[in-house]
């Protein structure tokens, strides 16, 4: 546990712990050959240097096999767990959930968004609203900011005040 020291007070970070599924790190072709998911090594390691532990939850490699694949392909991890831990008990809480399935549903804030998704999955709404671009995510995001910015730098402007926005 990373340990600060604020003045005379020592504060205690607890890692935050983040379950991801299999199929989010480790991938087999037909012939059962392994390979990592596109950029899940960086992920991981992004997480395991910002003290997130990553225990990965194991659908169909044997725990020997994964443990192997991933050291051997630096793949930073605190635990693995199979089926056969949950039905042992001692699973512990984690903050945090990633699953690579096309078909799950997350219920996130409320269930009018989750039964949206689920309308969508279950009766092909795709074509009801196509959804946009990468590209087209990022200029409306970035349109969002910097309207943001404009009503920050009106609101100061009334306000008399000289320092603006960034944008």
């Amino acid at each position: 546990m990373p340990t600060y020291h604020v003045g005379l007070i020592v504060v205690y970070m607890a890692n935050k712990k983040v379950k991801i599924t299999e199929c989010c790190v480790i991938t087999s072709d037909d012939k059962g050959q392994r390979s990592l998911v596109g950029k899940a090594k960086e992920a991981l390691t992004t997480l395991s240097k910002n003290n997130i532990d990553v225990t990965i939850f194991l659908e169909s490699t044997d725990k020997e096999a994964a443990e192997k694949f991933l050291k051997e392909n630096n793949v930073p991890f605190k635990a693995l767990l199979s089926a056969d831990d949950y039905k042992e008990g001692g699973v512990p809480k984690f903050d945090a959930c990633i699953i690579g399935d096309t078909n799950v549903v997350l219920l996130r804030n409320d269930w009018q968004w989750a039964l949206s998704e689920l309308v969508d999955k279950l009766y092909d709404n795709s074509e009801r609203k196509p959804h946009p671009s990468e590209q087209q995510k990022m200029d409306d995001k970035f349109k969002e900011y910097k309207h943001w910015a404009d009503e920050a730098n009106k609101s100061r402007a009334k306000r008399g005040l000289t320092e603006a926005s960034p944008a």
